[in-house]
């Protein structure tokens, strides 16, 4: 029987030091200090995968939302988020 416990598996927690919330309220800030953001911005001033993940939940959770938009450009990773623009109402 000991041997079994030897070989079990063993799960590290790790607690990160983002949270969704927190990023979709530091997104809000940067799309309010400026019109458009690009999506590499977000990340720049702590460029880890970690953030790059945490970053991109909050825009889909703030898209979903209708929080915020997203302009596409050409090529890999390049887009904007900006605050949600204005629907034209149908007369």
């Amino acid at each position: 029987m000991p041997k079994k416990r030897k070989n079990r598996p063993v799960h590290q927690v790790i607690q990160y030091p983002y949270t969704i919330e927190g990023q979709k309220e530091y997104i809000l800030n940067e799309i309010t200090v400026k019109p458009r953001v690009a999506f590499t911005e977000l990340f720049e001033k702590v460029p880890t995968r970690i953030s790059l993940i945490f970053n991109f939940l909050a825009i889909l959770e703030m898209l979903a939302n209708g929080l915020l938009s997203i302009q596409v450009g050409e090529g890999f990773n390049n887009f904007w988020v900006m605050r949600p623009e204005a629907v034209p109402s149908v007369n």
